[in-house]
C-alpha cells in the first residue's frame, strides 16, 4: 500500500526535461570492442569519451503501461513503453512486432522457446515501474533510452512511416560501445548546453 501510495505522489510530481549534451567516458579495458579504431594508440587505462545530444528528466520519467489495442511507436518512448508492455504480458506477436521489420526473424526464433518467454516476462514484472532518465538522439535515425534504475540501454530507429522500432544495428558500432560501456560502469553524465 505504501509503495503504490509513494508511486502515484510520484506520478504527480512534475518532470523536467532539458536538452543537454551528455557525456560518456570508458576506459579502453570496459569497451566490448577494445581494437576499435576509437581506442587504436591508447592503453587499457586510457579513457575513450563521447558526446551525444539529448534530453535528460529529473526525476526519472515513470513508464506508464500499455495496452496492445491503444498501441503507438510514434514517439521513441511510446516504442518503449510498448515493447516493456509486450514482455509484461508475454505477448510474442506483440514483441516481435516491436522490432524494424528487417530484424524480427532474430526475436521470432528466441521466442519460439516458451522459457525465453517467461523470463523475459519475469525480468519487465520484476523490474517495473520502469523508469527513463534519458533519451540520446545518435546519427539521424537512432535514438537511445537509458533506464534510470537499471544499467541498461534500448536502442530504437525510426523507420519507414514514422515509427520506432527496436534495432540491434548498433551492436558492432564503435561509438555505441563506448556509450554502453561509459553507462554500465559509471552512470550518466550531462551537461546543460550553452
Amino acid at each position: 500500500m505504501i509503495k503504490s501510495f509513494l508511486l502515484i505522489i510520484l506520478l504527480l510530481l512534475p518532470v523536467q526535461a532539458s536538452a543537454i549534451e551528455l557525456f560518456f567516458a570508458a576506459k579502453v579495458k570496459d569497451l566490448w570492442m577494445q581494437n576499435s579504431s576509437l581506442a587504436e594508440g591508447k592503453t587499457p587505462s586510457d579513457v575513450v569519451d563521447v558526446i551525444l545530444q539529448g534530453v535528460v528528466y529529473e526525476p526519472p520519467l515513470f513508464i506508464a503501461d500499455m495496452k496492445k489495442s491503444r498501441l503507438s511507436r510514434y514517439t521513441v518512448l511510446d516504442a518503449f513503453a510498448s515493447d516493456i508492455s509486450a514482455m509484461k504480458v508475454g505477448d510474442t506477436e506483440w514483441l516481435i512486432e516491436n522490432w524494424a521489420m528487417n530484424e524480427q526473424d532474430w526475436p521470432s526464433e528466441m521466442l519460439e522457446n516458451e522459457k525465453t518467454i517467461e523470463k523475459s516476462q519475469k525480468w519487465a514484472l520484476e523490474h517495473s515501474p520502469f523508469q527513463v532518465n534519458a533519451v540520446a538522439q545518435y546519427k539521424d535515425k537512432y535514438k537511445l533510452v537509458f533506464l534510470a534504475n537499471r544499467p541498461l540501454i534500448f536502442v530504437f530507429k525510426k523507420v519507414d512511416g514514422g515509427e520506432w522500432k527496436k534495432t540491434n544495428d548498433l551492436v558492432s558500432d564503435e561509438t555505441f560501445d563506448v556509450v554502453f560501456s561509459s553507462y554500465r560502469t559509471s552512470g550518466l553524465e550531462s551537461g546543460n548546453q550553452e
